[in-house]
C-alpha cells in the first residue's frame, strides 16, 4: 500500500472521527438544553409517561428497547378528533380496526363506519348493525319522509341531495334546484311519502307543476323559460337516478331513518360496498347519508346528553365534498361526537374543500402522520408536527 493511499485514508478517517465527535457533542449541548415550548421528540416509553393516557390506543411499530404495542392518549381528548394522514399501505386501515375493536368493547358508545370494501363489517359487524349498501339484503328500506322532522330540515337535506363545491353555493341552477327540492321535501314530508313516491314526482314535471302550484318555488320553473326550466328539471332528474339504487318499500324490508337512530342509537351503522365499481355508483348515496347524518348528530338542544358516537371515515376524498363536515369539524365535540378522518394526502381535502380545507384539517386534536410521497403533503405534515424551541 502506498504512502499516498495511507494518507488518503488517515484523512478520510480523521474527517470522520471529528463528525462524529462534532455530532456528539451537538446531541449532548441539547440534551443539557432546557425545552421550553414546542415539539418534544420522545420515546414511546417517555410517551406513555409524559401523557399518562387512559383513552383509545393507538398501534405503535417503533423499535424501542421498552417495546410498547399500543400508544394511550387521554380520554378528555378522545372528543376533539383525530386525523390520520399517509398512503395507500402505510397502515391508516390497521390503526382504524385497531380503534373500533377497542370501542366495540365500550357497550355505551357507537359508531357510524365508511366501508367502502364492508371489510371493517366483516371484522367488527353484528347482527343488530345497520349495513346501507343498497345491493346487499340486509339493506333496509330508508324512509326519506322521517328525516324531515321540521321545515328547516328538509332545506338540509334539500343541500345534501344535490351537494356543490364550497363557494358555489349561489350558483343559479344549485340555489334554484335546491329551492325546488327544498319544497318537494317539505311536500313529502307532509304526505309522509315513500322514495318511491318522491321518485314518481320526479319523473313527472307536470306533477311537479301541480306541487308548486301557488308555491313561490314555481317561479324556478316557468314553462315559458324552457332553458332555464330544463335546466333545473336535468338536476332533480340527475339527483333521482341515486335514490333509484335504493330498495323499494314493497320488498317488505324493515325500515331505517337516520333521524330516529340518531335518537335511540341501537347499534352501529356501516356505509359502504364490495369494490371500487360500488364505490363510483353509490357515492353520490353514501355523501347523502353521511351529511344528514351529520346533520341530525348536530340538531340537539344543549341539555340533552347523546352517548360518545364515533364517525370514522378513511379514504375521505372518495365522498367528494362533504357539505357539513368543517361544521362537524368544529361543532360536532358539543354533540359528544367524534370525528376519525383518514386520507392519502392534504391535496385531496384542498381540491374538494377549498378555503374549508384549513378548518377541517386543523381542528383534530390528535394527528397521525405516516409515510407520504406527495411533497406538499409531507412539507406540510413537517409543518403541523412544528420544532422544538430550547434555552
Amino acid at each position: 500500500m502506498s504512502i499516498t493511499i495511507l494518507l488518503k485514508l488517515a484523512i478520510v478517517g480523521t474527517i470522520g472521527i471529528v463528525a462524529l465527535l462534532s455530532f456528539r457533542q451537538k446531541w449532548l449541548t441539547r440534551k443539557k438544553r432546557k425545552h421550553v415550548r414546542g415539539t418534544m421528540l420522545v420515546t414511546p416509553r417517555e410517551f406513555e409517561k409524559t401523557i399518562n393516557g387512559d383513552g383509545i390506543a393507538i398501534p405503535n411499530t417503533a423499535n424501542d428497547e421498552h417495546h410498547y404495542p399500543y400508544l394511550k392518549i387521554k380520554q378528555a381528548d378522545e372528543n376533539k378528533h383525530f386525523l390520520i394522514c399517509g398512503d395507500t399501505g402505510t397502515g391508516k386501515s390497521a390503526i382504524f380496526h385497531t380503534m373500533l375493536q377497542q370501542i366495540r368493547l365500550r357497550d355505551t358508545e357507537r359508531a357510524v363506519v365508511y366501508d367502502p370494501k364492508l371489510e371493517f363489517y366483516k371484522n367488527h359487524g353484528r347482527p343488530n348493525d345497520t349495513v346501507l349498501y343498497p345491493f346487499s339484503d340486509k339493506c333496509p328500506y330508508w324512509d326519506l319522509s322521517r328525516e324531515i322532522t321540521r321545515p328547516e330540515m328538509a332545506k338540509l337535506i334539500a343541500e345534501s341531495l344535490l351537494p356543490c363545491k364550497p363557494g358555489n353555493e349561489n350558483e343559479f341552477f344549485t340555489s334554484s334546484s335546491r329551492h325546488v327540492l327544498d319544497k318537494l321535501l317539505v311536500k313529502l314530508g307532509e304526505c309522509q311519502g315513500s322514495v318511491d313516491d318522491f321518485l314518481y314526482w320526479l319523473r313527472d314535471p307536470d306533477m311537479i307543476d301541480q306541487l308548486l302550484e301557488h308555491e313561490i318555488e314555481a317561479n324556478y320553473i316557468p314553462k315559458d323559460a324552457f332553458p332555464q326550466r330544463a335546466g333545473v328539471i336535468a338536476s332533480l332528474t340527475q339527483m333521482g337516478k341515486s335514490l333509484e339504487l335504493l330498495p323499494s318499500i314493497n320488498e317488505s324490508r324493515k325500515s331505517f331513518a337516520l333521524s330516529k337512530w340518531v335518537k335511540q342509537r341501537p347499534g352501529w351503522i356501516f356505509i359502504g360496498g364490495t369494490g371500487p365499481a360500488d364505490q363510483q355508483i353509490l357515492q353520490p348515496l353514501f355523501s347523502i347519508w353521511f351529511n344528514i347524518l351529520i346533520q341530525q348528530l348536530l340538531d340537539f338542544s344543549e341539555s340533552y346528553s347523546p352517548p360518545p358516537t364515533w364517525l370514522f371515515i378513511d379514504e375521505i376524498a372518495s365522498l367528494k365534498s362533504l357539505s357539513f363536515l368543517e361544521q362537524a369539524a368544529s361543532q360536532a365535540r358539543g354533540f359528544n361526537t367524534r370525528l376519525v378522518l383518514g386520507f392519502q394526502n392534504k391535496y385531496q381535502i384542498e381540491n374538494f374543500y377549498n378555503k374549508l380545507a384549513q378548518p377541517i384539517l386543523s381542528a383534530p386534536k390528535t394527528k397521525i402522520f405516516l409515510r407520504t410521497t406527495e411533497v406538499d403533503s409531507a412539507e406540510w405534515c413537517a409543518k403541523m408536527i412544528g420544532e422544538p424551541e430550547f434555552e
